[in-house]
């Protein structure tokens, strides 16, 4: 490592070349407007897992955690890279064992999945329309904390499966089955079959749903 990082300090500002490099940790994100470079953030989300894993059967998603530290980082992520103008800014980092954060993705957009619906919930900004009327010119309100934690996730149908109940969740949620999850899915690989979003003012609440909802045999 004390080779590789005298190589790329030989090497800072030069062109044609990138690093990768494994990190293990838990994923996150970091959601925020940005307004002539003022950061406003929206919420912080700890990820159920990674997000390639869907073929294998494992169910996406994420749930609002409390993050003043990740928040901090976020501004000055966006500090070194340029805060001009108006946008939503999605973070994507690992957080180690250690609990060093290490930040793998900046966009200026907003994110994916039902995080948008679950930024309304928690801090009253959605965050795809955010998105769009910053970019109109039109006015977006400040994301104010509303008390209330949410979480999101995407539930695989395997092939041969269509959907079978919702498990007894006590927290509020909505849960959309799609076409492929009513109908069964005949095809031969797994695909999302419904998409559901809780929330609760209760932290331990919801972290019990959230548990149901990851273990719960919704497609049979």
């Amino acid at each position: 490592m004390t080779e590789l990082r005298e190589w790329l300090t030989v090497r800072t500002g030069q062109q044609g070349w990138q690093i990768e490099e494994f990190v293990a940790g838990t994923g996150h994100h970091i959601n925020a407007l940005v307004r002539d470079e003022q950061v406003e953030p929206v919420q912080v989300g700890r990820y159920f897992g990674p997000l390639l894993d869907l073929p294998t059967g494992r169910r996406l998603g994420s749930v609002s955690v409390a993050g003043p530290q990740l928040h901090d980082l976020n501004a000055r992520v966006v500090a070194a890279l340029g805060g001009q103008g108006a946008f939503v800014v999605h973070t994507e980092l690992i957080v180690t064992a250690a609990g060093e954060p290490v930040v793998i993705e900046v966009a200026a957009r907003a994110p994916g999945g039902d995080v948008p619906r679950m930024a309304q919930l928690h801090a009253g900004v959605e965050l795809e329309a955010a998105n769009l009327r910053m970019q109109a010119g039109l006015p977006v309100v400040a994301p104010r904390p509303t008390g209330v934690d949410a979480a999101w996730l995407w539930v695989p149908v395997l092939p041969g499966e269509r959907y079978r109940r919702t498990p007894d969740i006590r927290s509020e949620h909505e849960v959309r089955v799609r076409r492929v999850g009513q109908a069964g899915n005949d095809g031969a690989s797994e695909v999302v079959g419904l998409s559901a979003v809780l929330w609760n003012a209760d932290p331990a609440r919801l972290a019990a749903d959230v548990d149901l909802a990851l273990t719960a045999r919704w497609f049979a």
